[in-house]
């Protein structure tokens, strides 16, 4: 069964060691074009370690934001101001200081959101990754109270390295999920290659269906339905740590987490292998390896070094359209989360280095109904909103 549903919007490292950026690298990134730059999107309104936001479908100006801790914020204009109001918590572990890579970590809206008010968490529990769908009240603005029912409690053996951004697919309508390989360093598990694993992977189900005594449904053209697990839609993965589709191709870019040179863009297609850990960005894994061979591997788009120029964890973002003659326009915004670079890259990998964010340590970025896009991070509580994308700037106050 295929659906045709619209779209709706879609920690970070280990230990990190610094490395320098190759010339290859250095020649395809340029200087950023335009007067961009970064303001206070919601003025008055403090979050804590905001890792993701999204707009309320139908609600223009109305967004959910997801604190790590496990709390669901709603924030809505209100004539000149903002306000902010509880949509939902969540129990989760971990996720509260530092680099702690657990807790509340992804949220999708059902594409019939507006109907059947449906919504996705992706949060970690005692020692598990779990996908669970929830009920919102018919304001659509509040949990109903409903409990929450599981659909995947996926055991994760570190508390590393959990991936957690899920989104519906705009041209099928179905789940996907990316995870983490299951941490620690140099996936000592297998997961990235084990294709019966749901570990290190880009996961795709039907949440509107109840097949083989599962919750969910498993689409028919699933790449492995004959030999691995049903769910996996792409392996090879190290830590999945936000992505997004482009709504008019559908095409799936994701910043992927390197071990300890390498910073990957990819695009994932179906059945595709990214390579870990036979492979870390677009060189063999580890340094000096030479037995490289893997059936079906895809290269990544971009990849950047670990050095004062590229960074210590990338943290994926969100792609962009905006205006046509924007020279960002079909591009993917990206940050790293240790040194607050940003880039846009293209899909052939040309790439522009953006003006700096402030310091956030960037956890995620977002966009919506209008085009404008956001960054945020869990070293900040302010959630910022990038001007001078298309050439000029939007803002309506608010610090810089």
């Amino acid at each position: 069964m295929t659906k045709r549903y619209g779209g709706i919007l879609g920690v970070l490292a280990g230990t990190a060691f610094f490395f320098a950026c190759s010339g290859a690298e250095a020649e395809k990134t340029q200087p950023a074009t335009g007067n961009i730059s970064y303001a206070d999107a919601f003025p008055g309104i403090k979050f804590t370690r905001p890792v993701l936001l999204l707009e309320v479908p139908g609600m223009p100006e109305t967004f959910v934001v997801l604190e790590q801790p496990g709390t669901v914020q709603i924030v809505a204009r209100n004539d000149t101001s903002w306000n902010k109001s509880r949509f939902a918590d969540v129990e989760v572990t971990g996720g509260r200081s530092g680099g702690d890579e657990r807790g509340l970590l992804g949220f999708a809206f059902h594409p019939e959101y507006r109907t059947n008010r449906k919504y996705y968490f992706f949060y970690v529990h005692n020692s598990a990754n779990i996908l669970a769908e929830g009920l919102a009240d018919t304001t659509l603005l509040k949990d109903s109270g409903t409990p929450l029912r599981i659909l995947l409690s996926i055991p994760d053996p570190y508390a590393n390295h959990n991936g957690g951004t899920i989104g519906f697919g705009p041209k099928d309508g179905f789940l996907y999920v990316g995870t983490g390989d299951g941490g620690s360093a140099g996936d000592p598990k297998g997961n990235g290659q084990d294709k019966n694993a749901l570990l290190g992977k880009m996961l795709r189900i039907d949440v509107d269906a109840r097949e083989n005594g599962k919750p969910y449904g498993i689409p028919k053209d699933n790449p492995f339905v004959d030999g691995g697990a049903p769910e996996v839609w792409a392996y090879g993965l190290r830590n999945p740590w936000k992505w997004d589709f482009d709504s008019v191709t559908g095409d799936l870019w994701v910043g992927d987490v390197g071990q300890n040179r390498l910073e990957e863009i990819s695009i994932i297609e179906k059945g595709g292998n990214y390579g870990w850990k036979i492979w870390e960005g677009d060189q063999c894994y580890p340094r000096g390896g030479t037995d490289c061979a893997l059936s079906g591997h895809k290269p990544p788009v971009f990849t950047y070094g670990r050095d004062a120029e590229g960074g210590i964890s990338v943290t994926g973002g969100i792609f962009y359209r905006g205006d046509s003659s924007s020279p960002y326009h079909e591009s993917y915004l990206f940050g790293d989360y240790g040194t607050n670079n940003v880039w846009s890259v293209k899909k052939n990998g040309q790439a522009k280095v953006l003006p700096k964010s402030p310091e956030i340590s960037i956890s995620s970025f977002g966009k919506d109904s209008r085009g404008r896009v956001y960054i945020m991070g869990v070293g900040d509580d302010v959630i910022y909103r990038m001007d001078g994308l298309d050439g000029a700037s939007a803002a309506v106050g608010g610090r810089k």
